[in-house]
C-alpha cells in the first residue's frame, strides 16, 4: 500500500515537495520518478531542488508516464487518420448506430468523427478501458448496440495501425500497466499532490509497488479541510458534496465582460506589496487572449505557460488560409492573406506591384466588381480592355495581380513559409514548428501509404498544436487553474470563475453521460466538484482575504451569458441571500460610451488641411447632415471598405442602371415602342455587365442584374407613356464643369455636377429635370429634400416654411439636389426657356415595375426655390470660409464609420483645439 504524507505548510508547495523528497537525506534522486499534476508544478519543484544542489529526478504527468519508450507511438494525427480509414472501409449501414445519421462521405467529415473517437479513447484510457472492453456494453446497456459497433470499429482501427507498424498510445499504456518495463530502473515513485489521479495511473503505481518500487503519495493540507481523501490523495466526493467555503463577498468581483474582468483583475494584482509579488490564474483558458491584450496595453508582456495555439500564430494562420485558398480560390481568403505582411512580400516578389497595390486590386475585385473567386476574376480579366479610356487604375492592374496569384498558388505550405521567413525575424520558431508538423504528417507511413489527404490532417493537427515560448524576466504569467496551488506569490487573482469551468463540468458527452462515469472509474461531476472545492479551500487557507480575489464575467467574449461558479454559493445559509444579491445585482457603469484610456485627441496634420474650391449638388446634403463628416468624406476622402461585400452596393447598382439609360437617351431618344425600348435598355445593360463584371459574375450579382432588368422593363413602359404625353429627351448625363466655358457659381463657389436627364414637352413648352432613382420603393422628392425641424443654431438658413394644400408646413432642408438642378437647367437654356414653366422630378425605377413612375416635386414653387437657393448660398459661403463645425448627430440606423473620433464624449473633448479652430474657419 502506498505511503501517504500530508504537507501542512501554507506557502511554498514546491518547496514542501522538495523537502519531502529529501526526508531521508538522499541528494541523489536519479532513481526517483515524480508524478506531477502540471508541467508548471514540475518546473517549480525542479527549481526548489536545484537550490539545494540535488540531482534532479525524472518528472512526468501520470498518463504520459505510462507510455513506454521502446515502441513507435502513433501521433494524434496518425490516430485520427487510422480511425478515418477504418470508417471508410466499413459499410455505412453498419456504422449507423454509431453516429446517428452523420455523413461520412468526405475525408474532412471522417477526420472530424475520428477526432471524437480519439478523445473518447483517451478518456476511457484514464480508467484502463478501451471501446473494445466487454464491460462497456454491460455498463452502458441502453447503448449496447452502439458500443458493439464501436468495439468492432476499434478492432479495425488497431489493425490499420498494426499494418503501418504504429502503436496506439493507450494500448501501449495498458501493456505497460500489465508488465511495467521501468520497474528495474526505479527505486521510488512519488505522486506529488495530484487530486485527480487517473485510475489507470493508480493501477500502474500498484504494479510498480509489487515490483519493489517504493510508492509515496503527497497531499497538500494547509489547514482544516471540509472533507477527507482516499489512499491516493483524491478528495472523497461524498464528503465534499456539502462543503462550506469561508469566503468573503468582498473577495468576489463581478464584471460585465471579459475585457472589464481583465482590467479589474490586473488592477488588483499590481497593487501587491511588495511590488510584483502577485500571480494571475485563469480558471477559464479561453480568457488568455483577452488578458494578454490587457497586459500589453499596459506596456507589459504576458507569458502563457500552456503555450500559444499554433494555428493562431502568423505562420499558422498563413498555412491554414493558404490551404483554404488553394482549395477554393476564394478572394476573401486571399485578401486575409495579403493583409499578412510576410505573405504580401512573397506574393509581389519580382513584380512592379507594391503590397498596397495587391490589396487594393483584391479590394476592387471584391468590393466593386463583387467577385467571389479567382475563376470569376480570370473571366473578368479576359474581357477586352480599353486601356486608354479606362479610369480605374486597379482595373488596369488586375491581369498582373492574377498572374502573381497563379504563380504563388503552386507553392506548398513548406515552400510558402520558407519564402516568408527567409530573412528570419519574429515568428521564425512558430514557422519552423508549422513546417515541422506538415513534414511529419507528409512523412508518416499512414499518409504515404494510404493516399489520405495530408492537407485535411494538417489543418486539424495545427488547431490542436501548441507553440511554447520560454519565460522571460518581467513577464506576467497567466497560468491555468491547476497551477494555482503551486503559486508562491503573496497576492493571487483567480479569474474566469464561471459555472462549467470552476468546477469543471463533464455533462453532455455523446458517448459517456455523467451517470455512467463513476461506475467505470472515470471522473464525474461529483469528483470534479470535490477536486475543485478542495483546491479552492487550499487557496483560501494560504492567503489573507485581502490578498486573494476571484472574479467572473457576466457575459462571455461572444456575448452569451455566463453564470458565476457555484463555489461562491458555499457560504453559510445566513449569508446566502446577500451573496446572491452581490453576484447577480446590477453592475455599475452600464451603457457608458467607450472612452480612451489616455488624453489623446485627434489632430489634423497641416499638410492635410485643404480648402474646398467647388461643390456639386449632392455635396449640399452631406453638409446639411453634418459639416464635420462632410469634410472627412468629401475633402479628406475618408471612407470605409467592406471586405465581406457579397453584392453590389446601392451606388454601383445605380451606376449600372444609369449607364443603360444614358445610352438609350443619347442613341435612341425618339424610340416610342415599349417593347423596343425594353430590348434596347436591356441590351445596353448586358454590355455594361460584361465590362464591369466579366463573363462569369458572382451568383449574387447575377440576381442583382435580373433585378436591374426588372426596373428597366418598368422604365420602358413609363418612357413610352411620357413620349406619348409630348416629353422629349433634350440631353442625358450632361456635365456642368466648375471651370471653362459658362461656369455657374453658388455664392462664392463654382458648381459642378451632372444631370441625369433634361426633357422638354413639345405640346406645352415646359421643361423639366429628371433624376433617376433605383430605390426599392417609389418615393416623392419632397420626402428626400425635406427633413424634420431641428435646432437652427448652426444653420438657420436651412429652416423652411411652405404651404401644402391647406396646411402650413415647417421643415428643414435635408437635400438641395433638384433645386440646384433647376438652377443649372436655367443656366444652360435660359434663352430657350423664356417664360415657360420649369419643374423637377424623380424618375423612380421601383423593384415593382408597376410602381415605376415620374414623381414630380410639386412643392417646389417660387418661394420654396428661393429658400433652397438661400440655403445653398449660405452653405457655399461657409464652405468657402473653411467652416466645417460643429459635428451633428448621425441620423441613421447604420453604425457611424467615424465613431472613433468621438470616443471621449463631446467633440470638443475628442479633437485638438487647433484642429477645431481650423474646422471653424478661424485659422
Amino acid at each position: 500500500m502506498a505511503d501517504i504524507r500530508f504537507l501542512t505548510g501554507r506557502v511554498g508547495l514546491a518547496s514542501q515537495v522538495a523537502k519531502g523528497l529529501m526526508v531521508d537525506g538522499n541528494w541523489n534522486l536519479s532513481d526517483t520518478e515524480i508524478w506531477i499534476p502540471t508541467a508548471g508544478a514540475g518546473r517549480r519543484i525542479r527549481y526548489a531542488l536545484a537550490e539545494r544542489g540535488v540531482l534532479s529526478p525524472r518528472f512526468a504527468q501520470p498518463m504520459r508516464a505510462l507510455i513506454p519508450e521502446q515502441v513507435r507511438i502513433a501521433e494524434r494525427f496518425e490516430r485520427e487518420g487510422a480511425w478515418a480509414l477504418a470508417l471508410e472501409k466499413l459499410d455505412r449501414h453498419f456504422l449507423e448506430p454509431l453516429f446517428s445519421g452523420a455523413k461520412l462521405d468526405s475525408e474532412s467529415a471522417r477526420l472530424k468523427s475520428a477526432g471524437v473517437l480519439c478523445d473518447l479513447c483517451d478518456l476511457l484510457a484514464e480508467a484502463g478501458r478501451s471501446p473494445g472492453d466487454d464491460r462497456m456494453t454491460e455498463v452502458c446497456d441502453e447503448d449496447a448496440d452502439r458500443w458493439e459497433v464501436l468495439g468492432r470499429v476499434y478492432t479495425c482501427y488497431l489493425a490499420v495501425l498494426k499494418d503501418l507498424e504504429l502503436t496506439d498510445p493507450n494500448e501501449a499504456r495498458f501493456s505497460e500497466v500489465a508488465n511495467p518495463s521501468r520497474a528495474e530502473s526505479l527505486n521510488r515513485l512519488v505522486i506529488a499532490c495530484i487530486p485527480d489521479l487517473p485510475l489507470v495511473a493508480q493501477r500502474y503505481a500498484e504494479a510498480l509497488e509489487k515490483c519493489g518500487v517504493k510508492v509515496e503519495v503527497f497531499v497538500w493540507m494547509p489547514g482544516e479541510m471540509a472533507g477527507g481523501f482516499d489512499a491516493w490523495g483524491r478528495p472523497r466526493p461524498a464528503e465534499w458534496a456539502a462543503c462550506r467555503l469561508g469566503m468573503d463577498s468582498a473577495q468576489i468581483g463581478a464584471a460585465r465582460s471579459p475585457t472589464d474582468e481583465a482590467k479589474m483583475a490586473l488592477d488588483f494584482a499590481i497593487g501587491a506589496d511588495p511590488q510584483g509579488d502577485y500571480a494571475v490564474v485563469l480558471a477559464d483558458s479561453s480568457l488568455g487572449s483577452v488578458f494578454r491584450s490587457e497586459v500589453e496595453s499596459r506596456g507589459g508582456k504576458a507569458f502563457l505557460p500552456d503555450g500559444h495555439r499554433l494555428d493562431l500564430s502568423e505562420a499558422g494562420t498563413m498555412a491554414l488560409e493558404w490551404l483554404r485558398f488553394q482549395a477554393s480560390g476564394d478572394l476573401r481568403v486571399l485578401r486575409r492573406l495579403i493583409e499578412l505582411p510576410r505573405f504580401s512580400r512573397v506574393l509581389k516578389s519580382g513584380s512592379k506591384l507594391e503590397s498596397e497595390d495587391c490589396l487594393a486590386v483584391c479590394d476592387y475585385l471584391i468590393g466593386e466588381v463583387v467577385l467571389s473567386d479567382t475563376k470569376q476574376a480570370e473571366a473578368f480579366a479576359n474581357v477586352p480592355l480599353d486601356a486608354e479610356n479606362e479610369k480605374s487604375k486597379r482595373r488596369l492592374q488586375v491581369a498582373a495581380f492574377l498572374s502573381l496569384v497563379e504563380a504563388a498558388r503552386l507553392l506548398g505550405v513548406a515552400e510558402l513559409l520558407a519564402k516568408a521567413w527567409r530573412a528570419g525575424g519574429e515568428g521564425l520558431e512558430a514557422a519552423r514548428s508549422v513546417v515541422r508538423l506538415h513534414q511529419m504528417i507528409s512523412d508518416s507511413p499512414l499518409y504515404k501509404s494510404s493516399g489520405a489527404c495530408v492537407d485535411h490532417a494538417f489543418s486539424r493537427a495545427l488547431r490542436s498544436e501548441v507553440d511554447f515560448d520560454s519565460s522571460q524576466p518581467g513577464q506576467i504569467e497567466l497560468s491555468g487553474w491547476l497551477e494555482a496551488p503551486w503559486m508562491d506569490a503573496g497576492r493571487l487573482s483567480l479569474c474566469g470563475c464561471v459555472e462549467g469551468v470552476l468546477p469543471s463540468s463533464v455533462n453532455g458527452h455523446p458517448f459517456l453521460p455523467d451517470s455512467r462515469r463513476s461506475v467505470l472509474g472515470l471522473p464525474d461531476n461529483a469528483s470534479r466538484f470535490a477536486r475543485d472545492a478542495y483546491l479552492f479551500q487550499c487557496l483560501l487557507h494560504v492567503r489573507p482575504a485581502g490578498s486573494f480575489r476571484c472574479s467572473f464575467s457576466r457575459f462571455k467574449s461572444d456575448g452569451s451569458p455566463a453564470m458565476p461558479s457555484r463555489l461562491f454559493m458555499r457560504c453559510g445559509e445566513e449569508d446566502l441571500p446577500k451573496r446572491v444579491c452581490d453576484l447577480f445585482g446590477k453592475l455599475p457603469g452600464a451603457g457608458v460610451r467607450a472612452r480612451r484610456e489616455n488624453q489623446w485627441k485627434w489632430s489634423l496634420p497641416p499638410d492635410r488641411r485643404k480648402q474646398v474650391v467647388k461643390m456639386s449638388p449632392t455635396d449640399f446634403s452631406e453638409y446639411l447632415a453634418c459639416p464635420f463628416r462632410f469634410y472627412l468624406k468629401r475633402v479628406l476622402w475618408l471612407d470605409s471598405f467592406t471586405p465581406d461585400a457579397r453584392e453590389m452596393d446601392a451606388k454601383r447598382f445605380g451606376t449600372l442602371v444609369h449607364e443603360a439609360l444614358e445610352k438609350f437617351g443619347s442613341q435612341t431618344p425618339d424610340e416610342s415602342d415599349p417593347a423596343e425600348i425594353e430590348r434596347l435598355v436591356v441590351g445596353h445593360l448586358d454590355a455594361s455587365v460584361l465590362v464591369l463584371f466579366g463573363s462569369l459574375p458572382s451568383p449574387a450579382v447575377r440576381v442583382q442584374i435580373e433585378a436591374a432588368k426588372t426596373r428597366l422593363r418598368g422604365f420602358a413602359r413609363v418612357q413610352a407613356e411620357e413620349f406619348a404625353a409630348g416629353w422629349r429627351i433634350v440631353s442625358t448625363e450632361r456635365k456642368l464643369h466648375s471651370v471653362g466655358v459658362a461656369p455657374l457659381a453658388i455664392g462664392p463657389l463654382p458648381l459642378s455636377g451632372k444631370i441625369d436627364r433634361i426633357d422638354k414637352n413639345l405640346t406645352t413648352g415646359a421643361w423639366r429635370v429628371l433624376d433617376y432613382k433605383t430605390h426599392a420603393k417609389s418615393e416623392p422628392p419632397a420626402k428626400k429634400h425635406f427633413g424634420p425641424r431641428l435646432s437652427p443654431d448652426w444653420l438657420p438658413e436651412a429652416e423652411l416654411e411652405f404651404q401644402s394644400g391647406n396646411k402650413e408646413m415647417k421643415k428643414r432642408w435635408a437635400d438641395l439636389q433638384l433645386p440646384l438642378y433647376i438652377q443649372i437647367l436655367r443656366h444652360w437654356h435660359a434663352s430657350e426657356i423664356g417664360e415657360a414653366p420649369v419643374t423637377a422630378a424623380y424618375f423612380t425605377l421601383s423593384a415593382d415595375p408597376a410602381a415605376t413612375a415620374v414623381k414630380e416635386f410639386t412643392e417646389l414653387d417660387a418661394d420654396v426655390m428661393k429658400s433652397a437657393l438661400a440655403c445653398a448660398t449660405e452653405i457655399a459661403r461657409r464652405v468657402s470660409r473653411g467652416n466645417f463645425w460643429p459635428p451633428q448627430p448621425l441620423k441613421t440606423s447604420w453604425s457611424d464609420p467615424f465613431d472613433a473620433f468621438f470616443l471621449n464624449g463631446i467633440p470638443d473633448d475628442c479633437i485638438a483645439n487647433e484642429t477645431i479652430d481650423f474646422l471653424r474657419g478661424i485659422s
